[in-house]
């Protein structure tokens, strides 16, 4: 996701998270099957660091590291609201981890970028590589409602690929980085919005490259209407789940 000042001051908003049916995993417990009491664990690109909170009372440290310094904040917020002390903020970037070799654990990446040499290169032997980022479907109905740009590009994000081709890439570049038990689930489930909430989205996020709620409104109401629910308007998910790990043996890399 751009790291903009719209970005940064709408992305925290609940109402763009809108009201989810039940999920195919949860990623908390995803992540605590490969945790414990003495786990030193890494998040890249940990935002307000909402989903870290959960997990801090069942590891020993979390390093959650975040670009953006206005995020940063937001975070110091949260964790010293929940009155947390082992989850230490940094600032940096995936591509070069602030980090020595072999520093942690367990690294976790949910919707953000990451790089799998600088992940392979800061876990321990035997450490886990957790990630959820967001697959091709998601979200497919609505995004193709928007069409095409003036060069012929989908607007919605990640239209132009398939899951089974970005499966293969990511499992040829974890396995290239000599990862191992590599396991990658597709999952979706139905989330329910308001119009606020939709709109804050396509706002907030790529989903629909260049929206503008005005210029778009006309589409926007016609496939919201399309999809509205009693729930609210449904609009299905679907994301990637992506488990690998470092092998036990890679104590000379």
């Amino acid at each position: 996701m751009l790291n903009t000042k719209l970005y940064l001051s709408g992305y925290t908003s609940d109402l763009l998270r809108g009201t989810d049916e039940p999920r195919p995993w949860d990623l908390a417990k995803v992540i605590l099957t490969k945790a414990n009491a003495q786990t030193r664990m890494l998040d890249i690109g940990c935002g307000d660091a909402r989903k870290l909170i959960p997990l801090a009372g069942q590891v020993h440290h979390i390093s959650a590291m975040e670009p953006s310094h206005v995020m940063r904040a937001l975070a110091v917020n949260k964790i010293s609201a929940a009155k947390i002390n082992n989850i230490s903020l940094i600032a940096g970037r995936a591509k070069q981890l602030p980090f020595s070799d072999h520093s942690f654990d367990v690294v976790t990446c949910i919707l953000s970028t990451w790089d799998s040499q600088e992940i392979y290169r800061v876990l321990t032997p035997g450490g886990w590589f957790i990630n959820e980022t967001i697959g091709c479907e998601d979200k497919l109905e609505f995004k193709k409602a928007f069409g095409k740009d003036m060069e012929g590009n989908w607007r919605g994000q990640l239209i132009s690929v398939d899951n089974n081709t970005r499966m293969h890439r990511y499992k040829r570049d974890l396995l290239q980085q000599h990862f191992e038990k590599i396991a990658i689930t597709n999952g979706f489930w139905n989330t329910y919005y308001t119009e606020q909430g939709l709109l804050q989205l396509c706002e907030f996020t790529p989903t629909i490259s260049g929206f503008d709620r005005d210029k778009d409104r006309y589409i926007f109401n016609d496939i919201t209407q399309k999809l509205v629910t009693e729930k609210g308007i449904k609009i299905k998910q679907n994301r990637l789940l992506i488990i690998a790990k470092k092998p036990q043996s890679a104590f000379n890399d």
